[in-house]
């Protein structure tokens, strides 16, 4: 609220929309205070703090003017504390020997799958092959979760998307991507790698979507659920 005249500037109290906050340390260096206080604090404490207002600034030459913002003030109260765990950084779990005419999957040198189409047929139906099983959870297709990922087209064998050539894992719910991944990863382990082969019909049709076209093959690394 407003702290100079109690103004509501928003709140869930009334609208039974809880948020939540990630005390990790990205959160920790931008608000320490606040860190220290969500973070000691029990369920079912309520947490206050303020934020002082500024006065207005009168323009000149060298800087514009700036109107005046008044002190606000902020209740929480703590319904819930859930640990999170930590991505994994890379695949963990027993490794596993495919079956024969599938396409093939190696690390470069720097750690990132390359597949190999080779002699793989088109699919007729959703592959969705472990080449290592991990040893956490099983996924729900309701689930958010971080993975590491490599796509090629069938044909060609050509990347179209790749999160290691972005530099970092991709975070993504499983009810709102193809329905290839969501049927692929469901009941898939965290740890695990993953190959699949997806008909068109499964991925984005023979239409394509961008550089992704027809049949798609993906190696999925399930690295942690959010």
């Amino acid at each position: 609220m407003n702290a100079e005249d109690g103004t509501v500037t928003g709140e869930t109290f009334t609208t039974a929309q809880s948020g939540s906050l990630t005390l990790d340390e990205n959160f920790k260096t931008q608000f320490p205070m606040e860190y220290t206080a969500f973070r000691t604090a029990k369920v079912g404490s309520y947490i206050a703090y303020g934020i002082p207002g500024t006065a207005a600034v009168e323009g000149s030459t060298a800087a514009p003017s700036a109107a005046a913002v008044p002190a606000e003030l902020s209740v929480f109260l703590v319904t819930a504390v859930k640990d999170v765990v930590a991505p994994l950084s890379a695949p963990e779990g027993d490794t596993v020997t495919p079956p024969a005419g599938l396409p093939t999957v190696k690390d470069d040198d720097k750690g990132t799958p390359v597949i190999t189409i080779g002699d793989a047929k088109a699919p007729t139906e959703l592959i969705s092959q472990d080449l290592i099983t991990g040893k956490g959870a099983a996924l729900k297709a309701t689930d958010t979760i971080v993975a590491n990922y490599v796509g090629v087209n069938l044909v060609g064998g050509k990347v179209f998307d790749s999160s290691y050539a972005k530099g970092s894992p991709a975070t993504f719910s499983l009810s709102q991507v193809i329905e290839g991944w969501t049927k692929g990863l469901t009941g898939k382990t965290v740890g695990s790698r993953v190959l699949l082969v997806i008909p068109a019909a499964q991925a984005y049709g023979d239409a394509g979507q961008g550089d992704a076209k027809g049949d798609l093959v993906f190696v999925v690394d399930i690295l942690g659920v959010q």
